[in-house]
């Protein structure tokens, strides 16, 4: 069957770029599995079938062949072989023959597999025909923790969430009540919550699925979607048309066909495209998470017009604007596209260009872009939520020698360009082009090698040239506000009155108030309307430069996603934020942070932090810490106890806050290391410590136990008084400094040595303002310390040598 035919041309099309680029999560329903067999030749039954067979083996009075009732009856009893009902499941359900169609289903690179099935067929099937699988399956159970759960480019999950077969002896594995899935749901932590989110926001396949029979599937299916560049579509053969509308009422693309039908289909479809696959992947995964990361600049054109953005009135710039000309020049670019340009064969560069806030980064980046496209490179800008995959950069430049990759944004990411720095060779050039903050510098230069890169400085003050293209532009689009009817000069002699400085000028072109008493009067304006949640939520995100992930967004929003959608598409919130295919964000990110700092009383700004945080919680696991995603990096700096503190004000209502995260991230140990500083720096010295102890006992790295050592160097501080050394507090101190400085951090091998040395150079200053010139044995102790770190820190190099040598001058100065 032409696949065409079952879904439509455009539909095809959007289906076959999603499946290959492995952007469908597959939802498998009862009818999935038939057509396959139990270890003894019989085939698996569907819930009709199987109800009269558990009434038939375990003599149930039934009238009926209702499954809730049959299983409900069942699971108390033996069956007429005398087997315990949990052993009976399992025989009858794993060890399975799986059904032919499973065949193609391994041959796609899925983001998860969801089943509402209890048998084993999808990871037999994986096993069947592993040659032809591009990945490995990890069956997973709903009563699993979804933190212990690890992802790899290697494996694809095939999460039960109705429960396994080969569990069914344990309690409450088997999901098959109403009751049973409240329960299931209910539980924090674990994959139904997972789910949730998953489903609202990501391009599904719902196979062998129908509302008739399986009580839950409309719960799950009511969750209308966020997704805006893919369908998703539901398979079964018996839709009728009163289904056909539900299921679009649902955002669900009916097609009326089998497993069978479909997939072989699909199949068809894809094999050319499949078959064009980039010789340069070491696996077909590092090719598939490469696409979904990467997209050419050029490419990056929004899936329909948006009305509402305005590049004129500061909402981050978007490759159509710079199509339609609207940034003015910035000469200071035309420098770094010539050292690209220029960067010799074989070597590794990193061209970092850095400014102010609403210094006009991310246009200059996007003018780069397109004068190297213009010059035949291939620009690829960054897009994906979790951190770059070195190696699948070091193999896409390898084969094409052209690439150049943007990121906009650079400091998360500095430390796996610095990796990416030992892949270059005599015949393999590395181009890289960020830009970022000028606070992100020091970080940049602690983490990639000096000699590979290059820093422009792009001032937020405009040059007279500058201020004149700007006017020409403004001119040209008619874009002058109340200075359309003024000459260059005037124009010029505006900006001079805002210092040049870009943003200054530009905010007061168009209307006469400040731009913070525009973001004032803005959040006073939405505080009435419904959705002003989305926008705090947005504000909290931007502060790092984020967006909000759609996993999360309708838990953190309280809001349904259709109605999130028509909030953005219908009202005023949607002149404020913008929603994609990935992420809600703040047009203008300067916006969100003066909302932030200047206009969010503090209930407003701890509630949208604890909602947020609690929305990710699913979603920040160890394998999410491993890939740094975007759901970790915001869980981090959010439970960061520096920005919890400056949420409240007072540290006791900050503990406070710790306290409602202590269920969902109790497992974490950057959760008890942030709040054991933060006890810490409120002189609760006991509470601190027993909290920084509990974090080493999660996860033992150079991070944890430098928290140990700092909250006990503070603890040493409290105890010291004038001529007495806090000498048992101050060893315990130095001994987990000593442990953290020979490990490299969690995870990745990137050695963060400088940490522990810094706090401890720190702490004997703060001691020694207390206690002054100490004498005697304590002394010596002492100084034997200090002389042995500072030997051992003359091992560090880079950026960080100069840090720690900075304030060992100040103890060696206090100290003689």
């Amino acid at each position: 069957m032409d696949l065409t035919y079952l879904v439509g041309a455009s539909a095809a099309d959007s289906l076959i770029r999603g499946v290959t680029a492995g952007r469908y999560h597959l939802l498998l329903g009862a009818g999935a599995s038939l057509g396959g067999k139990s270890r003894s030749g019989v085939d698996l039954p569907g819930g009709v079938a199987l109800a009269a067979e558990l009434k038939q083996q375990f003599d149930l009075p039934l009238a009926d062949t209702h499954l809730r009732r049959a299983f409900k009856l069942a699971r108390s009893e033996r069956s007429r072989a005398g087997e315990e009902f949990g052993d009976y499941i399992n025989s009858r359900f794993t060890g399975v023959t799986p059904p032919d169609w499973m065949k193609i289903l391994v041959q796609y690179p899925w983001q998860r597999i969801w089943t509402l099935n209890i048998d084993d067929a999808v990871e037999r099937a994986y096993d069947a025909w592993s040659a032809d699988a591009v990945v490995r399956a990890r069956g997973v159970s709903w009563s699993e923790n979804s933190s212990s759960a690890t992802n790899d480019k290697e494996w694809v999950h095939v999460v039960h969430l109705h429960g396994r077969a080969s569990k069914a002896s344990r309690d409450g594995e088997l999901v098959f009540s109403t009751t049973d899935y409240a329960n299931a749901y209910g539980e924090k932590g674990y994959w139904h919550s997972h789910f949730a989110g998953e489903y609202e926001s990501s391009p599904t396949i719902a196979v062998g699925a129908s509302l008739d029979g399986e009580f839950d599937l409309e719960n799950i299916l009511e969750r209308r979607k966020l997704t805006f560049d893919l369908p998703s579509f539901i398979i079964a053969p018996g839709i009728t048309d009163d289904f056909a509308r539900e299921y679009r009422s649902y955002d669900l693309t009916p097609i009326k066909a089998t497993a069978t039908e479909f997939f072989e289909a699909l199949h068809l479809a894809t094999t050319q495209v499949r078959g064009r696959a980039d010789a340069a992947w070491s696996h077909p995964m590092m090719g598939v998470a490469f696409e979904k990361a990467w997209q050419r600049v050029d490419a990056a054109k929004p899936a329909a017009v948006d009305s509402r953005h305005d590049y004129y009135s500061g909402h981050a710039p978007t490759w159509s604007d710079i199509e339609k000309g609207m940034p003015a020049t910035r000469h200071r670019v035309d420098g770094v596209v010539k050292r690209i340009v220029a960067q010799p064969r074989g070597d590794m560069g990193v061209h970092l260009l850095t400014g102010e806030a609403c210094s006009g980064k991310s246009s200059a980046l996007l003018l780069a872009a397109r004068e190297l496209l213009n010059r035949g490179f291939e620009p690829l800008l960054f897009v994906g939520s979790a951190a770059p995959d070195v190696e699948a950069l070091a193999a896409y430049s390898r084969a094409n020698p052209n690439a150049i990759f943007l990121f906009d944004g650079a400091e998360d990411f500095a430390r796996d360009i610095g990796e990416l720095a030992h892949h270059h060779g005599a015949d393999h050039t590395i181009r890289v082009l960020m830009v970022d903050r000028s606070r992100a510098l020091a970080h940049m230069k602690r983490s990639i090698p000096e000699h590979f890169m290059s820093q422009t400085i792009l001032h937020a003050e405009l040059t007279n040239k500058e201020i004149a293209d700007l006017y020409d532009r403004l001119k040209q689009k008619n874009r002058l506000g109340h200075l359309a009817t003024a000459t260059q000069l005037e124009f010029a002699n505006h900006f001079k009155v805002h210092q040049g400085r870009l943003f200054d000028g530009m905010a007061s072109v168009e209307n006469g108030r400040g731009f913070i008493d525009r973001v004032g009067d803005s959040y006073d304006e939405l505080r009435r309307k419904p959705g002003v949640g989305l926008v705090r939520l947005a504000a909290l995100t931007s502060m790092s430069g984020y967006g909000v992930p759609l996993t999360a967004l309708t838990a953190a929003s309280g809001l349904p996603a259709a109605e999130i959608s028509r909030l953005v598409r219908e009202t005023r919130i949607g002149d404020y934020v913008t929603v994609d295919s990935r992420e809600l964000r703040l047009r203008s990110r300067h916006f969100g942070e003066t909302l932030w700092n200047d206009f969010l009383p503090v209930p407003e700004k701890a509630e949208a932090a604890k909602r947020l945080v609690l929305a990710v919680a699913p979603f920040v696991d160890p394998s999410a810490i491993s890939d740094d995603t975007l759901s970790y990096r915001i869980a981090r700096s959010v439970m960061d106890e520096e920005f919890v503190r400056s949420v409240h004000g007072d540290k006791q209502s900050a503990l406070h806050w710790y306290e409602d995260l202590e269920r969902d991230y109790a497992w974490n140990a950057r959760f008890w290391e942030q709040r054991a500083l933060l006890a810490s720096s409120a002189g609760r010295h006991e509470q601190a410590l027993s909290w920084a102890v509990t974090a080493v006992a999660k996860w033992r790295d150079s991070f944890s136990l430098n928290t140990v050592g700092v909250v006990s160097m503070r603890r040493a501080v409290a105890e010291a008084r004038p001529g007495k050394w806090p000498i048992d507090s101050f060893g315990d101190a130095e001994q987990y400094l000593r442990e953290s400085r020979g490990r490299r951090s969690s995870g990745t091998g990137r050695d963060r040595a400088e940490y522990p040395y810094v706090s401890f150079f720190s702490g004997i200053l703060d001691i020694l303002q207390v206690t002054g010139r100490v004498e005697g044995r304590d002394r010596d102790t002492v100084q034997r310390n200090i002389m042995d770190w500072q030997v051992a820190a003359e091992d560090i190099r880079g950026e960080a040598q100069i840090e720690i040598a900075r304030v060992v001058s100040r103890v060696v100065a206090r100290w003689t």
